[in-house]
């Protein structure tokens, strides 16, 4: 019984010393492409290893019910836990235990990892995955969440905590109908459009789509436009290695315009003015029902 109780009494004075942790609250930055294969979790990647690689304590949750990829792009070896199990042990939850789900990158990146086997995913609510990202906000200086392309009550709940929330699309006929899709639906919920950001990747000079009527059908300015990056990003895949944030490809360049921003160093939308490209294209909009 004495042991008992001291071990309860240490687990009090953890908790209360991990609520204490950082002064100031991390950052919540979350991304989401409009459909599957828009390359959200590659943005993602690097987003967070340009952010640790500058010195950040960053944490990348990969929040897909299963079968999620971060793992793969880090080329870190998968374990039984992840961001599920942890949200599942509110009570327990503390610093050491978090030690115990992450895992770690040699950048100084950690991982929450989306379960690895199909049907494996721990049952949770969306207040338990607040709670879980409020812990980690005290524990980092961000929280880069990586998630699937929909609106559920657990997404919801992750948005409603974000800073940042960025939707990612390409510049496609597609993509661009289901991001005019997405932003209406978090307009009804009136989710703060200062928060929302829409992320254009894979731009290219040939791009069948011009930004500026992808900005007309979308009511709304782009707010990054990341650059094709097909050649370095294939082996980057393949290896499990990230693209250096020493890179001079344009791809790591729209990454760094994204980590300054972050940091509050630099205006995106004005360097964005400045790379906007004279292409036209003919739109199809009306076809949709979404032009501007």
């Amino acid at each position: 019984l004495t042991d008992r109780v001291q071990d309860a009494l240490v687990q009090v004075a953890r908790k209360k010393r991990d609520s204490f942790v950082a002064e100031v609250q991390g950052k919540l930055v979350t991304l989401m492409g409009v459909k599957g294969g828009v390359g959200t979790t590659t943005l993602a990647v690097h987003l967070a290893y340009s952010l640790a690689k500058r010195g950040k304590k960053v944490v990348l949750v990969d929040h897909h019910p299963e079968l999620g990829e971060v793992t793969l792009h880090l080329s870190l070896e998968h374990h039984n836990y992840g961001f599920y199990e942890l949200a599942c042990n509110l009570s327990r939850m503390d610093a050491e235990l978090l030690q115990g789900f992450v895992l770690k990158h040699e950048s100084g990146l950690e991982v929450l990892a989306s379960p690895e086997g199909l049907g494996m995913t721990p049952k949770t609510t969306p207040e338990a995955i607040q709670q879980t990202l409020r812990f980690l906000l005290r524990m980092y200086d961000y929280v880069v969440v990586d998630t699937e392309s929909r609106l559920d009550e657990h997404n919801l709940a992750i948005l409603e905590l974000s800073d940042e929330f960025s939707l990612i699309a390409t510049p496609q006929l597609p993509s661009v109908r289901g991001a005019s899709r997405f932003l209406d639906y978090l307009l009804r919920l009136n989710f703060p459009t200062s928060k929302s950001h829409v992320v254009l990747n894979r731009w290219t000079k040939r791009a069948p789509l011009s930004i500026e009527n992808i900005e007309k059908a979308l009511h709304r300015k782009i707010s990054l436009v990341i650059p094709n990056g097909e050649q370095e990003l294939q082996e980057a895949v393949a290896t499990g290695i990230p693209v250096s944030v020493r890179s001079r490809c344009d791809f790591m360049q729209g990454i760094g315009k994204w980590t300054l921003r972050l940091n509050g160093s630099l205006d995106i939308s004005a360097e964005n003015n400045m790379e906007k490209r004279i292409h036209q294209a003919r739109s199809p909009f009306n076809v949709l029902g979404i032009s501007g």
